[in-house]
């Protein structure tokens, strides 16, 4: 089955960017290429994967990378088969990256792998993975140097998906007992995908969303998405619990990991339909557009009610793709280059969104009794006016209590309990609207 992909015209091309996207020049010597997918590393190495922005035909392979935040980029072409063309790219750092190519001829995928910043490519698995008739890759992910996933179609009456530990030489199938029986007509999109630390959440065209938590091996999955039959959800997850999904202007909303889905009425503003992301540990959403009647950016701080406005083309036509974040004030998403030297890609160059200050007043920021045996109080006083999430971590970084505390125009309280964690220190973030705190509580 030929997959629906995200294919957007070039057709009107961006020529000035708004005061808050910063056009870049992604170098690459055809034009009209638009930007797949972006994968923001920090805020100095970004790598980008293309389509065929002028007529959705040609096989693209061109691939571009900055190690410069952008001041200049390097243009490249995976060395594939000429009728492989790009799914997604992901990066770990400026020399290590996995492009996921399918084959607009027909059946077959592969996953090729770089370690040289993009200079030479290798296929990944030596050709044993997205190898049968119905093949076909949705999106390739790797949280370090060693550990990833591949996510593909149905292949053989279930979910093609594979893990590796040790960097894509091998890869395992994950057994079809893992993996809950698809249905009729069933398959996902190259975009409709997330993770958080070691839990994957991807959509379905029968509007189901498959959830992993340990980075592929085992699947539940969950009703009440949203369904075209012929495409999938776009899902961006801002925690573990909290994520929004979006597909041709419908949006939903999940406070429970993905068990349940509920409908999001927009009260304000615009979603628009290219792309849906979330800002790294921030609580903004933002949305791009690039088809006709839809350009813009767009973000929101209430889980979709309101959308705000970052751009929405004024004279000039801004078409935005795919997005990559660092954080509210670091990210990039994609355009339509016009020639080796001219657009491509935006950086974003504008205030902050979503969390605007780091507020360690602890005149406002409470918790007792600490140190404590595990059980404590957290308090936030000051006529606050938004929902809070209150993320604790160890001095290692590994996430140990992830909660959502709903605003009450006074005070933010939640009991926390973790009688159960190791002694030791532990930061505690909580995020509301604008602010961020920051403190400390020691368990002994």
């Amino acid at each position: 089955m030929k997959k629906h992909l995200l294919i957007i015209s070039s057709l009107f091309l961006s020529v000035a960017a708004s005061a808050q996207w910063i056009s870049q020049a992604t170098g690459f010597s055809t034009v009209n290429l638009g930007i797949r997918n972006i994968c923001a590393v920090d805020a100095n190495v970004v790598w980008v994967s293309t389509y065929d922005g002028a007529a959705g035909t040609a096989a693209s392979r061109d691939f571009s990378r900055t190690t410069n935040g952008g001041a200049t980029w390097t243009p490249g072409t995976v060395a594939a088969p000429s009728t492989y063309a790009f799914i997604n790219l992901w990066a770990i750092d400026a020399n290590t990256a996995w492009a996921a190519l399918y084959n607009t001829a027909g059946a077959g995928s592969g996953i090729y792998k770089t370690t040289t910043g993009g200079g030479t490519w290798n296929q990944s698995g030596s050709g044993t993975i997205f190898n049968t008739s119905t093949s076909f890759i949705n999106t390739v992910y790797f949280s370090d140097a060693n550990n990833g996933f591949a996510l593909g179609d149905p292949a053989g009456g279930y979910f093609e998906i594979y893990t590796t530990t040790n960097g894509g030489t091998t890869w395992t199938r994950t057994p079809q007992a893992n993996i809950p029986a698809i249905l009729s007509s069933e398959y996902g999109t190259n975009k409709g995908w997330d993770v958080i630390g070691t839990t994957i959440w991807f959509t379905t065209t029968r509007g189901r969303v498959f959830k992993s938590t340990d980075l592929g091996l085992n699947w539940t999955v969950a009703t009440g998405g949203i369904s075209s039959g012929t495409a999938s959800a776009d899902i961006a997850m801002r925690t573990t619990t909290e994520g929004l999904m979006s597909l041709n202007g419908t949006l939903k909303k999940t406070t429970d990991g993905g068990a349940t889905w509920t409908s999001v009425t927009i009260s304000s503003g615009t979603l628009h339909t290219a792309d849906l992301e979330t800002i790294p540990n921030g609580t903004a959403y933002v949305s791009t557009g690039a088809g006709v009647g839809n350009y813009g950016s767009s973000y929101s701080l209430d889980a979709g009610a309101n959308w705000i406005t970052i751009d929405a083309g004024g004279t000039s036509i801004e078409q935005h793709t795919a997005q990559g974040w660092v954080n509210g004030t670091t990210g990039w998403c994609g355009g339509f280059n016009t020639s080796a030297t001219a657009d491509g890609v935006f950086k974003f160059d504008g205030t902050s969104l979503g969390i605007t200050a780091l507020n360690n007043d602890y005149t406002r920021m409470r918790m007792f009794p600490n140190p404590s045996n595990g059980q404590f109080t957290l308090q936030i006083a000051g006529a606050e006016t938004q929902n809070a999430v209150v993320k604790i971590v160890d001095v290692v970084g590994n996430v140990v209590f992830e909660s959502f505390v709903p605003n009450n125009s006074t005070l933010i309280e939640k009991q926390v309990n973790m009688s159960t964690a190791a002694k030791g220190v532990y930061f505690v973030t909580v995020e509301n609207g604008t602010n961020r705190f920051v403190n400390k509580i020691v368990i002994e």
